[in-house]
């Protein structure tokens, strides 16, 4: 079954509120790449 409307405002306040959203895009042939921020945990 489907989120109601309400519920989906709901979750989408909540993850406002309580979480920070961030984007990146790198590119796959820089010295800094995916491997290497997933590896050194930043």
């Amino acid at each position: 079954m489907p989120a109601s409307k309400a519920q989906q405002k709901a979750v989408s306040k909540y993850m406002k509120n309580n979480y920070d959203n961030l984007t990146i895009r790198i590119r796959k042939d820089d010295e800094i790449n995916k491997a290497v921020i997933t590896d050194s945990g930043l």
